[in-house]
């Protein structure tokens, strides 16, 4: 897009040119929203010109006299936003590996069959994760944490069912709360359940665990099809009762909707559903990702399906104490792809190898993906990390795309992660596109962080009194957002 000097026209942002400082703008409707990464400024569309060229000017450091003081705070704050923002990246790009969150696939076994499922598991019994390597490496990571004063965090999850074998289950569970106590570090444990599970599981997981997401793809005609037992049989009611019991415990847990190409359009009636029935803290939908099969990954023309269709099922849930999100965009956070060397994870699969990549779930699949960053040393006892293949995976997962450098989402994205993988690596199966720019999920996230930040000024603005100038934090953002309501006097 070329810039004209002008406001972008519609609901789109358009980069202000002369730099390479994030800054956007968009104008309608008798006014102009200025954005950099977790901040917002709204003037009247007459003095949008004048503030680009200020932000031109600062990035140029020539400055121009005889401008409102209100357009000379917004230029400077705007500049610095989009600093931060960049220096935070070259930062975190540069930190080293500390880890802070275990993450333990236990298995690769699972009692369901659904049908975009992108490891594959066994429907009997598979390999396990060993007591033995659990203990070394929740050692290692615990050791990072207390030397850091933060929380150890284990997340129980997998290419299968974390509850399949529930003696192991518990078996694991003491082992690390265990090497917690030892290190004097506070234990915050997660699990994730496909929640087809017996009462009495679902009794001990509420009084054992933290937190638990619990997933399930909406109400019985969605939820049946997409999610089977194996052998076809139904789901729905198992997973609705396993969050009774969840709720009438107090347990806090969340609810993951896996969103396939033909049910995009029924996010609202899906939430809908989950709120009246399941109740849950929050509910977080996802697009598919990629699987061996290729099933159900939307295309690049259903974007504005997905885009328009999370905004009514967030409308649906406003009024209740439900938060509806997506890991896709996330407006109140600088992220990038969901690289375990970039998050601090150390992530266990069976085999006792640890994996840079949580699509990779068994130890085959991380050796010739080259993602092994850790391994057991039976010698030593101690869980060794491959610090040298972790910046490796770090280097090539925190750069952004040269395609994507003068995107309004650049630093906050996922660059297509998993879908598309920044490290050299074997093809990702079933994967429907070919080029990450104007991919599906490209698309997705360009159209739903340009409508959230806009309402998000249009929150601000409409609470503005005229001829006045207002400086807020977004109630759901908790970004600044400044105001001028009409045309600035000298300040």
């Amino acid at each position: 897009m070329t810039f004209s000097g002008q406001p972008a026209r519609g609901r789109e942002f358009e980069k202000i040119p002369d730099g390479p400082l994030p800054v956007f703008l968009s104008a309608e409707n008798g006014r102009a929203v200025f954005y950099a990464p977790r901040f917002a400024c709204v003037v009247p569309e007459n003095r949008a010109p004048a503030l680009v060229r200020l932000v031109q000017a600062r990035r140029n450091e020539t400055p121009e006299p005889d401008i409102p003081r209100f357009l000379r705070d917004a230029a400077a704050r705007l500049a610095a936003a989009a600093q931060s923002a960049r220096d935070e990246a070259e930062t975190e790009a540069r930190r080293p590996f500390d880890p802070e969150c275990l993450t333990l696939f236990l298995n690769n076994s699972c009692n369901l069959q659904c049908r975009y499922c992108y490891s594959a598991p066994s429907g009997g019994d598979s390999a396990f994760l060993s007591p033995e390597a659990v203990e070394a490496a929740a050692r290692t990571v615990a050791e990072s944490c207390a030397a850091r004063n933060r929380p150890l965090t284990v997340a129980f999850h997998g290419g299968g069912e974390p509850t399949w074998n529930p003696a192991h289950l518990r078996h694991l569970l003491a082992i690390v709360q265990t090497v917690a106590r030892e290190q004097a570090v506070e234990l915050r444990t997660y699990l994730a359940t496909n929640g087809v599970v017996a009462e009495e599981e679902a009794r001990w997981l509420a009084q054992n665990v933290d937190q638990i997401g619990l997933s399930c793809d909406g109400p019985p005609r969605i939820q049946d099809v997409q999610r089977p037992a194996r052998g076809g049989s139904p789901t729905s009611a198992a997973v609705e009762r396993t969050a009774g019991i969840l709720r009438r415990s107090g347990k806090p847990f969340h609810v993951r909707v896996t969103l396939a190409a033909e049910t995009l359009g029924e996010q609202a009636a899906i939430v809908e559903y989950l709120v009246a029935r399941y109740a849950p803290a929050e509910i977080r939908l996802e697009p598919v990702y990629v699987n061996p099969s290729g099933a159900n990954v939307p295309a690049r023309d259903l974007a504005a399906r997905f885009a328009d269709g999370f905004l009514e099922a967030r409308r649906v849930a406003a009024a209740g104490p439900t938060r509806v999100v997506t890991s896709l965009t996330r407006p109140a956070s600088l992220y990038g792809r969901y690289c375990n060397a970039l998050r601090h994870v150390v992530n266990l699969v069976p085999g006792d190898v640890a994996t840079g990549c949580f699509l990779d779930s068994r130890e085959e699949d991380v050796e010739r993906h080259r993602m092994k960053t850790g391994a057991m040393d039976r010698q030593t006892g101690r869980f060794v990390l491959d610090s040298e293949r972790i910046r490796a995976l770090a280097g090539c997962g925190s750069a952004i795309p040269d395609d994507c450098r003068d995107c309004l989402c650049a630093y906050q994205c996922t660059h297509g992660c998993p879908d598309f993988c920044a490290f050299p690596r074997a093809r990702i199966s079933g994967r429907a596109e070919e080029r990450l720019v104007d991919s599906f999920r490209c698309r997705a996230h360009r159209l739903l962080m340009t409508e959230l930040i806009l309402e998000t000024a249009d929150r601000a603005w409409n609470a503005a009194l005229p001829g006045s100038f207002r400086d807020s934090l977004d109630p759901e953002f908790a970004w600044p957002v400044a105001v001028c309501k009409e045309p600035a006097g000298e300040g």
